[in-house]
């Protein structure tokens, strides 16, 4: 081991002059290729020009470089200066600065720093101008969620940085588009702005893959020694006959994944080494990548970890953005997971709230809303997910059966047919209750129908309304005006009689809904009205002629009570019987004559219900002819 870490201290140096650290990033020892300046000659980068540029105090220094800050004068604007830190002035540094400034300007992407401009300062060491990032590195807020929920007002902190670790993802995908790998992606390189941007840093190890468009920068193929940060590194980065790829970086995003679930990197030192000796143990471990993924993480977790820290790079994801996506899924399920927890406590109080003896329906409904959309926005991200698809159904059939023992038939069908996998003994049971509702609707219809028997209706009703339209005028012009109490008896029993025997010949017809039956009534109703009036008017010692008048009163009445039911048609009927009964106090003589025109006002009306069958029953007879 002591020879081996010899050898890789030959190959690699520290970012800086401090002891050596896990944690700290290792990059190539310089050679005679690898120092040549990427530019071609620093002179062909223009000297800083203090009119244009005012460099101010430190903002913050590590490795052999310094952020300093600045204002760009031109522009009126705050800008960051990184250049060569004082004491660092050797060839490396300042091939490292350059390094970073050409890939960075050259990769314009929301989650990168903006670079605008490369120079050099007056002593010829160059330095970069960036946009200033207001914010914290993301290492100091993994592990101290406090921090996060306070900052960013996360209520999820583990989701939160499994979507900042989304926009690491975009920035190192649009990297690989342009054919540059990264090598050192850790949490301590991205920076979180005050607002939550992300930015990915630090492209000083960052080399050029086959195809790159950008040029004079290192190739991965390049003869290199070890480069990365020991803690996260992938194995092909220590062992430096395998190639590098875009599965090198997908594996340093999975150990970042992986810091995130669990705390701390992948590879941690046995306790109690410290320094070169702590490297060298955890570098054993990178090289045989020696990665334990924890059996207590959520599944879709578990198998992201498993699939990018796999030693085997053909086994790993093909791509950064497939490695995206299954994190942006497993991201999705995790929240799906947290939101099927609290549909599971709404169900619950929605099944107590309905094992009530009288629950709130209002209540019922919004607790069902919340349990349906609560599930259905799990299912959006988990559509296998029986298990939720259960629950939704239990809950559906749960307000279906409460629908049910409340008559609300059509309520029960309509949430009946939303459940998936419906209970056999509720489908019965709201299918036999769907059937006797129809069947009864269909009766009420039929009820209601004023077409049925509307030929028949109309001849009783004329031939009645008839009778009692001319009766007593022919009365009057027969000389048999005021009646005798013999002829009163007899008209009463004659049309009573004849009533029931239209009433019994057309029972079929004047049965099937209820405007026949009411016609069935009425026809034998009114004859026994006259007659009772008449009986009324002899037992009190009144004129026979009086009788019409109480028989008018009775009409009216009997017209009246329909009103009170809805029947607003006989209202011109029963004001029309009432003025036979005020008009015969003061003048019984009229009495036979506005009788009669009563009479005739109501067998109209009557008739007037079903004029439009009648009509159309008319010209299906006759029209054809």
């Amino acid at each position: 081991m002591s020879r081996w870490l010899d050898n890789l201290t030959v190959l690699s140096q520290w970012d800086d002059d401090g002891a050596p650290h896990p944690m700290r990033t290792l990059r190539p020892r310089a050679n005679a290729r690898a120092s040549q300046d990427p530019l071609g000659a620093e002179a062909a980068l223009a000297p800083i020009d203090a009119s244009s540029l005012r460099l101010a105090g430190t903002i913050g220094e590590g490795g052999m470089g310094v952020v300093r800050a600045a204002t760009q004068v031109s522009l009126g604007r705050e800008v960051a200066v990184k250049m060569v830190r004082p004491g660092q002035d050797r060839p490396e540094a300042r091939r490292k600065v350059l390094h970073e400034g050409l890939i960075t300007g050259a990769l314009e992407h929301p989650n990168v720093v903006p670079v605008h401009d490369l120079r050099q300062d007056d002593e010829g060491r160059p330095l970069i101008v960036l946009k200033r990032i207001e914010g914290v590195p993301w290492s100091e807020l993994i592990g101290h969620p406090e921090r996060v929920r306070e900052r960013f007002e996360a209520t999820d902190v583990e989701d939160w940085h499994g979507r900042v670790l989304l926009q690491v993802c975009n920035a190192v995908a649009f990297a690989h588009a342009r054919g540059v790998l990264h090598r050192d992606l850790k949490p301590e390189n991205v920076m979180i702005g005050s607002f939550g941007e992300v930015y990915l840093l630090d492209w000083g190890l960052a080399v050029a893959l086959p195809g790159c468009a950008i040029e004079r920068i290192p190739r991965a193929s390049d003869p290199r020694g070890v480069a990365g940060t020991p803690a996260y590194m992938a194995p092909e980065q220590v062992h430096t006959e395998l190639p590098l790829g875009v599965q090198t970086d997908v594996w340093l995003l999975g150990a970042v994944l992986y810091e995130i679930v669990t705390g701390h990197p992948p590879y941690r030192a046995q306790e109690g080494l410290t320094g070169e000796q702590a490297v060298a143990d955890v570098l054993r471990q990178a090289r045989e990548g020696a990665v334990t993924v924890p059996d207590v993480l959520p599944g879709p977790l578990q198998q992201l970890l498993r699939r990018s820290l796999c030693v085997d790079t053909t086994q790993r994801y093909p791509s950064v953005e497939a490695f995206r996506l299954e994190l942006r899924r497993g991201l999705d399920l995790r929240q799906a997971g947290r939101l099927r927890e609290e549909a599971d406590r709404l169900l619950e109080g929605l099944l107590e709230r309905l094992a009530e003896e009288r629950p709130e329906p209002r209540e019922i409904l919004a607790r069902l809303g919340a349990v349906r959309f609560a599930y259905r926005r799990v299912l959006q991200d988990w559509p296998d997910n029986e298990r939720v698809r259960k629950s939704l159904d239990r809950a559906l059939s749960a307000v279906a059966r409460w629908h049910l023992a409340q008559g609300e038939v059509a309520a029960a069908d309509v949430l009946l047919a939303e459940v998936s996998a419906p209970e056999p003994a509720l489908a019965t049971a709201v299918g036999l209750a769907r059937e006797e509702d129809r069947a009864r609707l269909d009766r009420l219809r039929h009820a209601e129908d004023q077409a049925a028997g509307v030929r028949t209706r109309s001849f009783v009703i004329s031939l009645m309304g008839g009778l009692w339209t001319v009766g007593l005028p022919l009365q009057v012009l027969a000389g048999h005006w005021p009646p005798t109490w013999t002829e009163i008896a007899l008209s009463s029993v004659g049309l009573f009689a004849l009533g029931l025997g239209l009433g019994f010949w057309a029972r079929d017809s004047l049965s099937r809904s209820i405007v026949n039956r009411q016609t069935r009534y009425i026809i034998a109703l009114a004859p026994f009205l006259y007659g009772l009036s008449g009986l009324a008017a002899w037992k009190l010692g009144l004129p026979p002629d009086r009788a019409p008048i109480l028989a008018s009163f009775a009409y009216a009445s009997m017209c009246g009570i329909q009103l009170r039911f809805g029947e607003m048609a006989l209202l011109p009927p029963t004001l029309a019987f009432l003025a036979v009964f005020l008009g015969g106090i003061w003048w019984p003589a009229t009495v036979p004559w506005a009788l009669s025109l009563a009479n005739l006002v109501f067998a109209v009306t009557l008739l007037r219900r079903g004029w439009t069958h009648l009509r159309e029953a008319w010209e299906e007879r006759w029209g054809s002819r």
